[in-house]
């Protein structure tokens, strides 16, 4: 059986919670903590950070500033960079038509795997994109902040006062109404299937005063480059990621097992996940969450049964990765994952 990839952001993307919490008197180190991600996980820009605990952190970030509106906060901020490389094409683009076809072709440099999509019509067009884990109820904060860093990236190319002719999104109205019809405008849709921005025929024409032809060129052909080290990258991490997963039905998913059923050294696999920005035991954590969540949500496999087929030597220790990984007991996840899946079914 092979594992499910996990769905990661770069930690540029969220780089302003650092500041955000300084200016709250809070140590980001906590929050992270608090999520399950590593205290330096913010640390550099590339650092990829697992789409759960983000959202995870986002939640966190938002109950403990009492900020129902995080997301718009955090996306406000929106530093230089902070979108790195997919930011500089998008700003450099020659019209928004084509801005919005770059972000569609490298949204993959700060979410991958990602589902995002761009069409047109004879009238207008439409940016639609989708998040991971649709059991994940704790996402409201990251949706938020995504949606309105994308809506603040258009009306730069477009003008500050620009509104689309419509809006969907998937989170809940909420009860900061003012800020976000100041981001989405007053045609929107809530608890959408889809978070999705129509944007009329004659903004997509328009020209983008800023843009550098020649720059754009360049920044093009650096972003194909970018993605394809990362399509390496994903695949040694989903090959390590089945190694991982078949190990672990015969015994403890020791790196010299799984190196010797990849069939190299030990050593030659932990150089290459390193060159690739990740390790094995990430990787390990990785992929034995997306085992646990499946478990847990789509079986009856009794916990202690679960933890000896994840690898652990101890029910106790599966307890407690758990919470790590989910923000709660693995007993938690399975009665929320049920009562997810009877809604789905009613409904």
């Amino acid at each position: 059986m092979l594992a499910v990839m996990d769905t990661f952001i770069r930690a540029s993307l969220i780089s302003a919670l650092r500041d955000v919490a300084e200016e709250h008197g809070v140590a980001v180190e906590s929050l992270l903590s608090e999520a399950g991600l590593d205290r330096g996980a913010l640390d550099h820009p590339s650092n990829e950070l697992s789409f759960d605990s983000a959202a995870q952190l986002l939640e966190i970030a938002a109950e403990r500033f009492g900020d129902p509106a995080f997301g718009i906060t955090l996306a406000e901020r929106d530093p230089t960079g902070a979108t790195g490389l997919l930011g500089y094409v998008v700003s450099h683009a020659p019209s928004v038509r084509e801005a919005l076809q770059a972000m569609v072709k490298y949204s993959g440099l700060l979410i991958y795997p990602g589902s995002i999509e761009f069409r047109e019509d004879t009238t207008s067009g439409r940016l639609t994109w989708l998040y991971p884990l649709k059991h994940n109820k704790r996402r409201v904060q990251f949706a938020l902040f995504a949606n309105a860093l994308t809506m603040i990236r258009l009306k730069k190319l477009v003008g500050r006062d620009w509104m689309p002719l419509a809006v969907e999104v998937e989170h809940p109205e909420l009860s900061c109404t003012n800020r976000l019809r100041r981001i989405y405008g007053p045609r929107v849709n809530y608890n959408a299937r889809e978070n999705v921005v129509v944007i009329d025929r004659y903004t997509l024409e328009r020209a983008n005063k800023g843009a550098d032809p020649i720059l754009y060129q360049i920044l093009q052909e650096t972003a194909e480059i970018k993605l394809q080290e990362l399509a390496g990258r994903s695949d040694l991490v989903a090959r390590t990621a089945h190694a991982i997963t078949e190990v672990l039905s015969t015994g403890p998913p020791l790196l010299e097992r799984v190196a010797a059923w990849m069939r190299m050294s030990p050593r030659s696999l932990q150089n290459r996940l390193a060159q690739h920005n990740t390790t094995f035991e990430r990787v390990l954590s990785d992929t034995r969450r997306s085992l646990a969540e499946r478990y847990l949500r789509d079986s009856d496999i009794p916990l202690t049964e679960i933890a000896f087929l994840l690898g652990f030597s101890e029910q106790s220790a599966f307890t407690r990765a758990a919470r790590a990984w989910f923000g709660c007991p693995p007993s938690q996840l399975r009665k929320e994952g049920r009562r997810d899946t009877k809604g789905e079914r009613t409904a």
